[in-house]
């Protein structure tokens, strides 16, 4: 390469921080939600487990849809029987000035998402479960470093 032309290649760190900042959050939907409590089953010896999800397609002109599931399963320590499971699917609407890829999803899904997505989930659980009439469950913060 010669001295007076620009470096054309970019890193991944830089191309991630530069489709980041063009992003908008515009919209959380609760899509769906599904609970079921088996309260003959309810021990103070649980265990929790939690999954999620993601996927995402653009919809229209600069708007991307990312698809975020979370699934919530507690259950005995001792006997492993589910008590309680929780299902929560949502829809994250975003604005982006940039065209969205695999890889910078494959970050993403990893690193910010969780941040923009968790809280909501958190929230549903602690107050659903204090609807059950159950312990509220206090779900960890997401701590992406």
């Amino acid at each position: 390469m010669n001295k007076n032309e620009p470096d054309k290649t970019i890193s991944p760190i830089a191309e991630y921080a530069k489709i980041l900042r063009g992003l908008e959050l515009k919209n959380i939907l609760l899509t769906r939600c599904v609970c079921n409590l088996i309260r003959e089953r309810l021990t103070p010896d649980m265990k929790i487990a939690i999954r999620s999800a993601s996927s995402y397609k653009k919809t229209e002109k600069d708007i991307i849809e990312i698809a975020q599931k979370y699934f919530l399963e507690a259950s005995s320590q001792t006997k492993k029987e589910i008590f309680l499971n929780i299902e929560c699917d949502y829809i994250l609407e975003y604005a982006s000035a940039q065209e969205i890829n695999d890889a910078f999803f494959e970050r993403f899904k990893k690193t910010s998402l969780p941040l923009n997505a968790w809280p909501f989930f958190r929230e549903f659980v602690n107050n659903i479960t204090s609807r059950m009439y159950i312990p509220p469950f206090t779900l960890p913060l997401i701590k992406n470093i």
